[in-house]
């Protein structure tokens, strides 16, 4: 197994998997996460966040029916690579992180997502990303 490295990774367990330690092993060959179904987290921590910034070789982040989840995480912009961002039956989400998404980001997914706050600011992405898909729940 020696020069294998994990290129994908789906999960419920964000408490364990975002540390500096797991992420700093994960940097340079990890490209898609996904964080779904955990029913109870309702935001990330600073520490969970700064662990985040370290996979820098992520290109697709997404977030999957996570019935608690608040807020994505802050410093999203921080992933240079990140050409994906796709946010899915997350019904209590309300904004985009206020410190911006990466430039690098060419597609933006958002479906299910209840609240008038992230239509608007998603509608008005619309045009400064190559591809913004927009699938809101009528509130």
């Amino acid at each position: 197994m020696n020069g294998c490295k994990l290129q994908e990774l789906y999960t419920d367990d964000a408490m364990r998997l975002l540390s500096v330690p797991i992420c700093n092993l994960l940097s340079s060959s990890l490209s898609i996460l996904c964080f779904s179904g955990n029913q109870e987290m309702e935001c990330f921590t600073k520490e969970q966040e700064g662990a985040l910034h370290l996979l820098v070789s992520l290109q697709k982040l997404k977030f999957c029916n996570l019935s608690k989840l608040q807020s994505l995480p802050a410093g999203l912009q921080k992933l240079t690579n990140l050409k994906e961002l796709s946010v899915y039956s997350c019904p209590v989400i309300r904004s985009l992180p206020e410190d911006g998404l990466p430039k690098s980001l060419q597609k933006l997914n958002v479906w299910n997502c209840g609240s008038a706050e992230l239509k608007q600011q998603c509608e008005e992405l619309v045009g400064t990303f190559p591809k913004i898909i927009l699938q809101l729940q009528d509130l």
